[in-house]
């Protein structure tokens, strides 16, 4: 059959973020230029560990390269998750920044049985969940309650949680509100 025959595996990973944008999208952008034609020379495929570790190097190299540059504006954490066909299992790391002597990122597995959320909207996420949980929605709904949170949350915020049919990723629309244009617009001036 010639080249099709030859593909032993492809799949997607996923990645969501909160925090700044720059160096979040800069990781995005080279992890999925250097992933996507990534190709296992013998039967091992690579672990979901080892891509979410790349994503790790590579977040802490560039917010690093921010936190130098822009003092307040580097950090952000991050979820990578997909099957891992090494374990056979659903699977979620979490990328953890931390400033000690200097930016170092964690990358840490996460239980998922029970929804996670990271961002600014984290906390009300959570209230918001436990309210839909006690009291349902205006409509009487009792499944995809974590969606019908992020749905209702006034913050950005990602969601992920795991369930029978498989891992479910949520992200709030990012509405470029006045303040974000503000926000991004006086970046872009300081930086020049």
């Amino acid at each position: 059959m010639g080249f099709f025959d030859a593909i032993k595996l492809q799949t997607t990973v996923g990645y969501m973020y909160a925090g700044e944008n720059g160096p979040a999208l800069a990781t995005h952008a080279l992890c999925a230029a250097v992933l996507q034609n990534l190709n296992a020379t013998n039967a091992q495929n690579p672990s979901l560990r080892e891509i979410a570790e790349f994503v790790r190097a590579t977040a802490e190299r560039y917010m690093r390269n921010w936190g130098e540059r822009w003092s307040d504006h580097w950090k952000f954490t991050a979820f990578i998750f997909g099957w891992c066909h090494v374990n056979q299992r659903l699977e979620t790391y979490q990328l953890v920044p931390s400033l000690q002597e200097r930016i170092e990122v964690r990358c840490q597995l996460v239980d998922t049985s029970s929804p996670v959320s990271i961002g600014s909207g984290a906390t009300e996420f959570f209230a918001k969940l436990e309210e839909l949980r006690t009291e349902g929605d205006e409509w009487g709904r009792t499944d995809r309650l974590p969606l019908i949170a992020v749905e209702q949350s006034p913050k950005k915020l990602a969601a992920i949680s795991t369930a029978s049919s498989g891992t479910r990723a949520w992200r709030c629309r990012m509405n470029l509100t006045s303040e974000i244009k503000a926000s991004l617009a006086e970046r872009c001036r300081s930086a020049s």
